[in-house]
């Protein structure tokens, strides 16, 4: 069966390295993607890929439509599987040229308490839509699914099927190191809470020997709102900024503890 997948794009977050994994580790079934060149990281190599010539925003959304349209009446797929809100959306119009089964992913924990307007926006229309679009929606925790049936999304139709998790017994070793490495793996957005961690460790800096690794989109030297956040709490000596990491196994292995102090995941 071939299935065709449209994703935002293929940066560094758990939704795109979820929709990779799957898509490796099915030989049952061909798939296609198709999303936006703007923020490429993870290795596609052997997939089959196309980039459409606009950024997913709303801006160009009718841009991207037609382009989705190309691809479908070239490749024929038996499934079209959408990933976020946004690219969602867009299968509202496919579904009147197309009759194709339509699958949703949503990855959002669904806690409008963390929402901007916009996204609210975005929210909304899903929960009106999803009454008519999808023949089903994957999400990826019970948490997710109930925070949005709670507030309006479909109650039928409806799975949770989890991320998961790749077992790695030699992944748990703590490192050896006199001191204590933490680590915290989160783009840089308002509700990832950064300055919540930031702000609890510099109340141990003076008692205990550590290092904080922050790793994400946007976690380098270039953020200026982060380096004053660090300097603010006197933690520029403890803190290192490692950006998007490829091989996050890799460092984990060289860490004691890794923390995760978001308001609103849904797998998280």
């Amino acid at each position: 069966m071939k299935i065709l997948h449209i994703i935002n794009d293929l940066g560094s977050g758990g939704t795109e390295k979820n929709l990779i994994s799957f898509v490796k580790n099915d030989k049952k079934n061909q798939h296609i993607i198709c999303c936006s060149s703007n923020n490429k990281f993870y290795d596609t190599k052997g997939l089959k890929i196309f980039y459409t010539p606009k950024k997913f925003n709303y801006l160009y959304f009718f841009n991207n439509f037609f382009f989705i349209k190309k691809i479908i009446k070239r490749e024929k797929p038996k499934i079209l599987s959408l990933w976020m809100y946004r690219t969602c959306l867009i299968s509202a119009f496919i579904k009147l040229f197309f009759r194709l089964k339509i699958v949703w992913n949503i990855r959002n924990g669904g806690d409008l308490n963390y929402f901007k307007l916009h996204n609210k926006i975005e929210y909304y229309l899903i929960c009106l839509f999803s009454y008519i679009i999808p023949n089903l929606t994957i999400f990826n925790s019970y948490s997710s699914l109930k925070n949005h049936t709670k507030n309006g999304y479909s109650k039928s139709k409806n799975f949770v099927v989890q991320n998961g998790y790749v077992l790695n017994k030699k992944l748990a070793k703590i490192s050896k190191s006199e001191t204590f490495k933490i680590c915290m793996i989160a783009r840089f957005n308002y509700f990832k809470k950064h300055r919540l961690l930031i702000k609890s460790l510099s109340s141990i800096r003076k008692k205990i020997k550590f290092k904080l690794l922050l790793i994400g989109k946007n976690i380098d030297y270039k953020n200026k709102s982060l380096i004053e956040l660090i300097n603010k709490y006197q933690l520029e000596n403890n803190t290192k900024l490692c950006g998007e990491v490829q091989d996050i196994t890799r460092l984990l292995k060289t860490v004691d503890l890794h923390v995760l102090v978001s308001s609103n995941e849904s797998f998280p």
